[in-house]
């Protein structure tokens, strides 16, 4: 045993949030299926925080500690202009556009103890500033409708254009990235009777990273550790196959769905020596997982003031990836369970009794 110290952490936040929002919509008919909308939302979130992270020997003696505090406003806003048009045999055709504009600042200064000083001195090395850029520009075509009232289908596509650029002010460092996607899908639904209903479907769909998780800056987290952004992430592309069925009961439901999801890029946090005896923590794409899996659910009504719902979610989960020179593979069957429920009490007051299992 070479060290023994204890962390002491202390975090101010201090966070202005303000949305605002304009919708507009437009009935052509009495039916109210021939229609054309716009909406648009506007926030602005603004937050500051002071983060301190002290050291001390188990006989209480100081020794030393680091400060790292990040201001910094951001603001999205979002443009949707939709309209469908009802066509003959039930049919309907949906389009549309959307554009998110999305502006971000974050100014982060680090500090370490110096006795020398006997205060926090900043250190020019470890505090930057970054600019984030982030535009999409979407559009999307759906057409839906049923055949002999039983079968339900819905085709649609889907293309996104992002343009993004994070910039650190007072230096040449720059990273952009200019994508377009593709998002098609496929839904159908077979209605044997009132109460019974099949569903499949496939689509492919995105989860894109924070800004923090893209942000370059390195911050400490105790004398050993540091942490930084990755300004080259990808977002996960995730498709999905899901074979599903629904059953209404007199008090409820019960539904069963069988599916499959194929994710790429999968994001993971790696850890890699970044000076001596320090270690730094980065996001990165790892690669490929899959899940084949089952999920049920079943949800009642006992009487009039209790209802509830449990699911259970059994899955095989394979990892396929490599970083740093090592392996990431690995594969396991497991399972989760879910547990919800809901007590109506006098003069509409509701209590929630919520469990979950996760394995």
């Amino acid at each position: 045993l070479l060290n023994t110290y204890e962390n002491r952490e202390r975090t101010l936040r201090d966070f202005l949030f303000l949305s605002s929002s304009l919708a507009y919509q437009h009935f052509f008919n009495k039916d109210k299926d021939h229609y054309i909308s716009l909406t648009s939302t506007y926030n602005l979130y603004d937050g500051k925080e002071d983060a301190q992270t002290e050291f001390f020997s188990l006989e209480n003696n100081f020794q030393g500690g680091n400060r790292n505090t990040e201001v910094g406003p951001s603001n999205s806003t979002r443009v949707s202009l939709d309209y469908q048009y009802p066509l003959p045999n039930n049919m309907k055709l949906q389009i549309g556009t959307r554009a998110d504009f999305g502006l971000s600042r974050d100014d982060q200064d680090a500090f370490e103890y110096r006795f020398s000083k006997q205060d926090y001195v900043r250190l020019d090395s470890f505090s930057t500033d970054v600019t984030y850029v982030q535009n999409v520009y979407a559009g999307y075509g759906i057409i839906n409708g049923k055949i002999n009232q039983k079968l339900g289908y819905q085709f649609g596509i889907r293309a996104e254009y992002t343009d993004r650029i994070i910039e650190l002010t007072d230096t040449n460092f720059n990273t952009a990235i200019e994508r377009l996607d593709w998002f098609p899908s496929a839904h159908f639904s077979y209605q044997i009777d009132e109460r019974n209903q099949f569903r499949i479907s496939a689509s492919r769909r995105i989860n894109r990273p924070k800004s923090w998780h893209l942000e370059p800056f390195i911050a400490w987290e105790d004398p050993y550790t540091t942490r930084q952004g990755n300004p080259d992430l990808l977002p996960e592309y995730i498709q999905s196959y899901e074979l599903g069925y629904i059953k209404d009961l007199e008090k409820g439901s019960f539904s069963t769905e069988i599916y499959f999801r194929n994710v790429n890029n999968i994001r993971a946090r790696i850890q890699e020596v970044y000076d001596t005896n320090v270690i730094v923590k980065r996001p990165v794409n790892a690669g490929v997982s899959q899940a084949l899996g089952a999920e049920f659910s079943f949800n009642k009504r006992v009487n009039k003031w209790w209802s509830f719902n449990a699911g259970a979610n059994l899955f095989y989960y394979k990892i396929t990836g490599q970083i740093s020179g090592s392996s990431l593979d690995q594969e396991t069957f497991t399972y989760r369970g879910r547990w919800s429920n809901s007590f109506l009490l006098p003069k509409d007051f509701k209590i929630q009794f919520i469990s979950n299992y996760i394995a």
